[in-house]
């Protein structure tokens, strides 16, 4: 394969997944491990990426702000080994009989797997996919009327809002879309990002479930949680990256 072809290759998997390993490339391409470090030296060198330990990142443009959000169904499947190591862990923290509330976010739906009925926990959620799957576990949970974002399967809207405020949480478990040391914490929707606030406002422990490919992204709404929170992540390759996160964030770092 031509470096030319490679680098087409190594770009376009960064425009969608933002990160990438070399054995991920090696698959992709099955050039050699050294010869992809040197297609990424000569990539860092023009500007379209970021070496990290293992492999690299995409380079995010100054103020660059990222307008559209994919679909429930390919986030679901995206990162979806990594999501379930900060689900695990994210369950972990909570205890039985504690009242908790899950936002639409895909790592939160897969808390459900973790979660069993011995527990006796009172979930409350705005998420259509994670009221289906704790109903199925026969999990006690409240599903938020409102208005359903058919991008995203969450209910909001003011009749949610309602709902919401009659609620104090042990713990509030958060997806968000981008975390970013200068612009923060940001989604695509206002009323997704005003229900994410009022919960965070409304628990005594704030999580928010972040995989690796949220940081160093810039969505057009901001999110303030007001207090402390958590980010709860998968293992960061890029070491410089997570002291300059731990920084600004409470970080947990789990092992992939």
């Amino acid at each position: 394969m031509l470096l030319v072809e490679r680098k087409k290759i190594i770009a376009d998997y960064l425009k969608q997944h933002h990160m990438v390993d070399l054995q991920t490339l090696v698959s992709l391409t099955g050039a050699s491990e050294s010869t992809l470090r040197r297609d990424l030296d000569s990539m860092e060198e023009e500007g379209v990426l970021v070496r990290v330990h293992g492999g690299a990142k995409i380079k995010k443009a100054p103020n660059s702000v990222i307008g559209d959000e994919p679909r429930f169904s390919e986030k679901v499947a995206s990162n979806a080994q990594e999501k379930r190591v900060i689900a695990k862990a994210a369950v972990e923290m909570v205890e039985p009989s504690q009242t908790i509330y899950l936002d639409a976010g895909t790592s939160s739906l897969l808390m459900i797997d973790f979660i069993e009925p011995a527990m006796r926990l009172n979930l409350v959620t705005n998420g259509v996919d994670q009221a289906i799957a704790a109903s199925s576990k026969g999990l006690n949970i409240q599903l938020l009327g409102g208005t359903l974002r058919a991008n995203t399967q969450a209910i909001v809207g003011q009749t949610a809002h309602k709902q919401l405020a009659k609620y104090h949480f042990h713990h509030v478990f958060l997806g968000m879309n981008g975390v970013d040391i200068h612009d923060g914490l940001t989604t695509t929707d206002e009323a997704e990002a005003f229900l994410k606030e009022q919960a965070a406002n409304q628990s005594k422990n704030v999580h928010l479930l972040v995989d690796q490919t949220k940081f160093e992204k810039t969505y057009p709404i901001n999110v303030a949680i007001d207090g402390k929170f958590d980010l709860i992540t998968n293992s960061f390759e890029d070491r410089q990256m997570k002291a300059k996160y731990s920084e600004v964030y409470k970080i947990k770092e789990v092992k992939n």
